[in-house]
């Protein structure tokens, strides 16, 4: 090879490594606010790891009421949130065993579905959420249920949980009351999820769905304890 052609090849691999380099830093830019251009796949994949997560606290739920903590005791405290303390539950033991997130709970880890979100100057949340003040229309009693809830999402996310989930229908709209589970269900429910506003047939008795909040965003709703 001649100097001029490995000079040539040196700097095909410079260029190389630096639009690499490039490609890398905008991806953990998109990853840090969920802005990663998923493709259909990418999504769909995302959307199954979502729907996973929320059957996991499903089991960790279970898990505390089989050990003999009460719907009122079950804390998620540690949750991934925006640091105000939100999910203290006063009613919870001491020693943390009714804990979702801690070890000597159910041991389970909250995760977060930034890249199904919208960019993150746009969200109103940006982390799960943990509710006991909503009833679903249709699911157990008009009594409040715990709510496992993830906001701010696309309707791109919208759509692919509505798929993965059978949910079929004109796309659902309504409120959530928001404040975090402390331990306390009210005797009524603050909102009831599926009662009027938009299409409300579409998730009406489902358990499990994905439906358009009305900031607009889009929020997956999954019903962790039916009362």
């Amino acid at each position: 090879m001649s100097s001029k052609q490995a000079g040539n090849a040196i700097l095909i691999i410079l260029i190389a490594v630096f639009l690499f380099g490039a490609l890398a830093a905008a991806f953990m830019r998109g990853t840090r606010t969920g802005q990663t251009n998923l493709t259909n796949n990418q999504v769909r994949l995302a959307v199954g790891e979502l729907i996973d997560f929320a059957s996991g606290i499903d089991r960790a739920v279970n898990k505390l009421r089989q050990r003999g903590c009460s719907e009122q005791q079950i804390s998620f405290d540690g949750a991934l949130d925006d640091g105000t303390n939100r999910y203290y539950n006063a009613n919870a033991p001491v020693d943390n065993t009714c804990h979702i997130f801690e070890a000597v709970g159910a041991g389970m880890n909250d995760t977060q579905f930034t890249q199904l979100m919208v960019s993150e100057s746009s969200r109103i949340f940006g982390y799960n959420l943990y509710l006991g003040t909503n009833a679903v229309e249709g699911v157990g009693s008009a009594s409040p249920d715990l709510l496992f809830v993830v906001p701010d999402l696309t309707l791109q996310a919208c759509n692919e949980i509505n798929a993965a989930l059978n949910v079929t229908g004109a796309m659902a709209g309504d409120n959530t009351n928001t404040p975090g589970f402390d331990g306390q269900f009210p005797a009524t429910a603050n909102t009831i999820i599926g009662d009027d506003n938009t299409n409300p047939a579409t998730i009406e008795g489902k358990g499990s769905f994905c439906m358009q909040h009305n900031y607009p965003f889009y929020q997956f709703v999954h019903v962790l304890i039916e009362r």
